[in-house]
């Protein structure tokens, strides 16, 4: 079985065998306690780190950078509210074996350097943006679903402004899950 079809796209067994060991790794038992070597990818967050951050991209003056920076401790404390699992966080093609079985793919994922805890949707998020069209599909159908707050919350704990069409930006969802009242405009 080949990992590619023959236009090149990764084929869906590709995203089933991954999906599967995502399944696995998410499953871990972290036990009472997630050792502190393993911490969350948002608990590096504060106040300052977003500010500085803005001001280095040249948008400090942007009313979202300031909610989002007086906002981030109970957005955190939403993300903390949510199950924490054992998250790979660095999927790339490079990091992936895939078994030479015909009956049945398997995969198997290396380089553990940035492993960590966060949201199962996070890391799915992660390894669904590099996958094709049939391949992500079919992760998706042997991964399951998500809850909509957690797939809301981590979409938007990394990104204060998304971009659409036309140079404008969106306002971000993530206020009305952490109080703030009237939206960000």
């Amino acid at each position: 079985m080949e990992a590619r079809d023959r236009a090149g796209r990764v084929a869906p067994e590709v995203g089933v065998a991954v999906a599967e060991w995502y399944k696995a790794l998410h499953d871990a038992d972290l036990g009472a306690e997630a050792p502190e070597f393993l911490g969350g990818e948002y608990e590096t967050l504060s106040p300052e780190i977003i500010h500085e951050t803005a001001r280095r991209l040249g948008l400090d003056h942007l009313l979202v950078f300031r909610l989002a920076g007086e906002s981030i401790e109970r957005l955190k404390v939403a993300l903390r509210s949510l199950p924490q699992v054992l998250n790979y966080n660095d999927f790339y093609r490079g990091n992936l074996a895939l078994s030479r079985e015909q009956e049945l793919l398997r995969a198997v994922v290396f380089d553990y350097g940035l492993l960590g805890i966060g949201l199962c949707y996070s890391d799915c998020r992660n390894v669904v943006s590099s996958l094709g069209e049939g391949a992500r599909d079919a992760f998706w159908a042997i991964y399951g679903p998500f809850s909509e707050r957690e797939k809301t919350l981590d979409e938007e704990h990394g990104r204060p402004v998304q971009p659409v069409g036309g140079g404008k930006t969106q306002p971000p969802a993530w206020p009305e899950f952490v109080g703030v009242q009237g939206g960000v405009r």
